[in-house]
């Protein structure tokens, strides 16, 4: 499936490009949060990896992120982001600070995934992935079964299986207003040891 217009217009997404407001509110949530824990300041070397239109980049640019830009592989996304003046990267490879991987890592085969850890190189990743609870046969969220682009269902333990497999971290669950760790969704933060 091609990640167009109609993508992101459908299914799960029927309402994305109204949710600007909730990236805004994420943004200061996660703002405040990682600055408590010094991984983030106006300085920051920041990557929003999947970052689709940039609502989320564009957020943490007006709290004050001044080195951040956003990768994705949608032309129409790139384009959308674009038009909103976001800072578009054309590759994810790369030393970073942090590095947002929010609803995009089940897009992913466990090769690629790989592939984004051993050249995305960053002190924090803040990941959010819809996980399985019946060891990767369906997600436990009947919105994320859905997609015919969500290609990789694991449950917790095996998406820890497979990061641990590439890097050594210390993994933190994240639970804000907006985005939360559930029995169906993993929503934590990785920190390379």
């Amino acid at each position: 499936m091609i990640y167009d217009k109609e993508y992101y217009t459908s299914l799960n997404y029927t309402d994305y490009l109204s949710r600007e407001g909730k990236y805004k509110q994420t943004a200061q949530e996660i703002s405040h949060l990682l600055s408590r824990f010094n991984l983030l300041s106006a300085k920051s070397k920041i990557l929003d990896f999947g970052c689709a239109t940039g609502f989320l980049t564009k957020a943490l640019m007006n709290l004050g992120c001044d080195n951040i830009s956003g990768f994705d592989i949608s032309e129409w996304a790139i384009g959308e982001a674009k038009k909103n003046n976001v800072p578009i990267t054309y590759t994810y490879k790369g030393d970073y600070d942090l590095v947002f991987c929010l609803d995009v890592l089940e897009h992913m085969t466990d090769e690629d995934i790989k592939d984004f850890f051993l050249n995305c190189k960053a002190t924090a990743y803040m990941i959010r992935i819809p996980c399985s609870v019946d060891e990767g046969k369906t997600y436990a969220l009947d919105v994320s079964n859905q997609d015919e682009t969500h290609i990789n269902c694991k449950t917790k333990k095996q998406w820890h299986a497979l990061f641990n497999s590439i890097i050594n971290y210390v993994d933190l669950p994240v639970n804000t207003y907006t985005i939360y760790d559930t029995e169906g969704v993993m929503c934590s933060l990785i920190l390379r040891k």
